[in-house]
């Protein structure tokens, strides 16, 4: 096996590819921790908690973006996440995610009690909201 100094980053979602780069450095949150992955990582097949994801093109350029869940497959040379969608750090609503935020919390704490809470539901609102507030403050 050659030293890559380089991979490949690609996105796939319900709608297609939507991200396609070449890296040298990327970062996500796996239900195993943060993973930093570099060239010539060791392959592995991991799930995505929802997180920031950070694609490092070139020496210093880093592109940030939020993932809700989903599974990332690192492999010689390439970088495939399989996610609902993704999201920009620019594309991030700030308010929308404050808002959505308030209302998981107040469901969590019976504030907003009907029969269609779902407990579950609020509770991974709530973490995709607070991760997507994350995002917005490491960018």
């Amino acid at each position: 096996m050659s030293e890559r100094t380089q991979f490949t980053v690609k996105t796939i979602t319900p709608s297609g590819v939507q991200l396609e780069k070449t890296a040298t450095f990327a970062r996500i949150s796996s239900s195993i921790g943060e993973i930093g992955i570099m060239p010539n990582h060791t392959p592995s097949l991991v799930t995505i908690e929802p997180c920031e994801f950070v694609v490092r093109v070139g020496e210093k350029e880093e592109l940030s973006y939020f993932v809700p869940e989903g599974i990332a497959q690192i492999k010689e040379g390439e970088l495939i996440l399989v996610v609902p969608y993704i999201e920009a750090m620019a594309d991030i609503d700030k308010g929308r995610a404050e808002q959505a935020k308030k209302r998981a919390q107040e469901r969590l704490a019976g504030k907003i009690k009907d029969e269609e809470t779902d407990i579950k539901r609020a509770e991974a609102s709530f973490k995709r909201a607070e991760n997507r507030l994350k995002t917005l403050a490491q960018g």
